[in-house]
């Protein structure tokens, strides 16, 4: 079910065709399979993710209903995920944010399990590649000879890989989305660059 969407995801969950935990472990071993030749993340949360995982399905046979319930999300390197560190692409950074962004906060609201962040270029500049001192260069997935485009490159790998789903900044996403063959809504929100991000779920 790595590549399903939300919906599909959604459907299986509420006919008890898999379970939460089923979800994110399948999610982490995408990761641990796939990531050491792509990077896309930069930090994995595996252990919070099982956790939140339990969490969600206590809600879910509980009968609760929210738009994100159990679904597996990543968010990007620049976006304040709480105890993790917010790195633009850097390893400046060196402090955990303190609380979650607004963007994470809201996806916490709707039940999405955390878990982890992805790769952008340094400082986000790039709207062509992901590649960075600390982290390497983020592959495309479907042929890592190729980029995964920028500043997202990490987020749409991660989606394209079937690790979980990510976030957007700026008009970038056409170049990422693209170059590794993902489509994802956007909205506006505004913590580094106010006139120009977008996030998307």
């Amino acid at each position: 079910m790595a590549l399903a969407s939300p919906s599909e995801l959604t459907t299986a969950l509420s006919r008890q065709e898999v379970s939460v935990r089923e979800l994110v472990e399948e999610s982490l071993a995408a990761i641990a399979a796939l990531d050491p030749k792509i990077h896309a993340f930069t930090c994995v949360l595996a252990e919070s993710a099982l956790h939140q995982a339990d969490e969600a399905q206590a809600r879910l046979d509980a009968g609760e209903q929210r738009p994100f319930l159990a679904i597996a999300v990543a968010v990007k390197a620049e976006v304040d995920l709480a105890g993790t560190v917010t790195s633009y692409g850097t390893s400046a950074q060196v402090t955990p944010a303190r609380a979650d962004s607004h963007p994470v906060a809201r996806l916490r609201q709707g039940g999405a399990v955390l878990i982890g962040k992805t790769a952008l270029p340094e400082l986000a500049q790039w709207g062509h590649m992901t590649d960075t001192v600390a982290w390497g260069t983020t592959r495309n997935p479907w042929d890592p000879a190729h980029s995964s485009g920028g500043s997202s490159g990490g987020s749409a790998a991660a989606v394209a890989a079937g690790d979980g789903a990510g976030r957007d900044g700026i008009g970038w996403w056409r170049v990422d989305r693209g170059a590794c063959g993902d489509v994802r809504p956007v909205r506006p929100q505004a913590p580094t660059w106010p006139s120009l991000a977008v996030a998307g779920c």
